[in-house]
This record gives C-alpha cells, structure tokens and sequence, in this order.
C-alpha cells in the first residue's frame, strides 16, 4: 500500500528539511522527508499498528496517525484519450 509520510519535518541548521530515518516493522526506509511517499506492503503496515499498540514498543514510533494513504494513480489503457 501507498502511504504519505506527514510526520512533522525535521529542520537543520538552515531551516531545511533532512527528514527522519524510518523503520516500519524492521525494515529500514532511510531518510524519508515529511509529505513523501513510500510503499509499505499491507503485512508490514499490520505489523507496524500492532507494534504500536503494544507498551514495549521502542521509540520513535512511527504512529499510523503520522502517515496517510495514496490513492494509486489510474493508468490509462488502450483506447484512453
């Protein structure tokens, strides 16, 4: 599944953002920046809301409520205008 990171950004020095390094359910996604798109398959993103719910979690969390989904764009097939 798609899902949009909309975690807060991560400012620098400069006021840029250098984004947060992310793991959903043990697999590392490096530098992900706030309003990027990552795909998460469906048994990960499970695994990531029961972690979430369990009180031994390790931090950061990664919370569902800080990513949203995306719809997948149509693709055009023949006869498409």
């Amino acid at each position: 599944m798609r899902k949009k990171f909309i975690g807060p950004p991560n400012p620098g020095p400069e006021g840029e953002d250098q984004g947060h390094d992310v793991r959903v359910a043990g697999r590392n996604f490096g530098t992900v920046k706030s309003g990027e798109v990552l795909e998460i398959p469906d048994e990960d993103w499970k695994e990531l809301v029961a972690e979430h719910k369990a009180a031994d979690c390790p931090l950061p969390v990664w919370s569902q409520e800080l990513w949203e989904d995306v719809k997948a764009s149509p693709s055009k097939g023949k006869g498409d205008s």
